[in-house]
C-alpha cells in the first residue's frame, strides 16, 4: 500500500480542515498519479490552496518514481 505526504505551501486554513475540505475531495474516487515534488492547487471552501507532494513511501521501498493515489492510499497532510 502506498503512503503519500502532502504539505500545504500557502494559505491560511487550519490544518485540521485541510484533509476533509481539500485533500480528501481532490483524491476521493479518482486515480491520480503523483511524483515527489509535484505541486498542485485545490479550490476549496476557503479558496485556492497550493499543496506539494513531499514524500511517497513506496518510492523508497520499490524504487519507483511515482505512485497512483487511490482510495486506499494513506495520505498524510502537514502544515507549512
Amino acid at each position: 500500500q502506498d503512503s503519500l505526504t502532502q504539505a500545504k505551501i500557502d494559505g491560511s486554513v487550519e490544518d485540521a480542515d485541510l484533509f476533509e475540505n481539500y485533500i480528501k475531495p481532490y483524491f476521493e474516487g479518482k486515480f491520480r498519479s503523483m511524483h515527489r515534488g509535484d505541486s498542485f492547487t485545490i479550490d476549496g471552501p476557503a479558496g485556492k490552496l497550493e499543496f506539494q507532494c513531499v514524500e511517497i513511501d513506496s518510492v523508497e521501498e520499490d524504487g519507483d518514481s511515482a505512485c497512483v493515489v487511490v482510495d486506499d492510499t494513506t495520505i498524510e497532510c502537514e502544515g507549512d
